[in-house]
């Protein structure tokens, strides 16, 4: 398991289709990717 609490190297386009997936808001990979860097933390699972 990888555990990423930055943004850097993230795959957007595979978050997007993940949230698609389990049917929870979903937006073009830019979007999401604009709305993680601005959040205060973040943390990715692998």
């Amino acid at each position: 398991m990888n555990i990423k609490r930055d943004c850097e190297g993230v795959d957007w386009e595979l978050v997007s289709g993940i949230l698609r997936t389990v049917g929870m808001a979903h937006y073009v990979p830019e979007v999401h990717q604009k709305a993680f860097e601005n959040s205060q933390a973040v943390v990715f699972i692998s």
